[in-house]
């Protein structure tokens, strides 16, 4: 990201804040937000020197934008897990769907 303090993957739609890379000193930048009130993300991207990644480069090294996948439910949780090849143990699962 160069000197930027955030790198942000964008599409025709969105910004994805949560698979944002954010340096550490953007840190009173979202201390000034808050004291705000202004909770939304995008606020930041204006505030901060930021680097917007169009989301077709990342395919390169996640061909399914996995990364930018929503993970709301456990049902989401779990599906994401086994796309990484990976499973949940029983006990943990039993939890999240309680």
């Amino acid at each position: 990201i160069g000197d930027a303090q955030a790198a942000v993957p964008v599409d025709d739609r969105f910004h994805h804040p949560l698979a944002t890379l954010y340096r550490a000193n953007v840190l009173s930048a979202l201390r000034q937000l808050d004291a705000r009130d202004e909770l939304r993300p995008r606020l930041l991207f204006d505030m901060v020197e930021t680097v917007r990644v169009p989301v077709e480069t990342l395919r390169d090294v996640d061909p399914n934008l996995d990364t930018l996948a929503n993970l709301n439910t456990p049902a989401d949780y779990f599906a994401a897990l086994s796309r990484a090849g990976y499973r949940c143990a029983d006990s943990i699962r039993a939890q999240l769907l309680q």
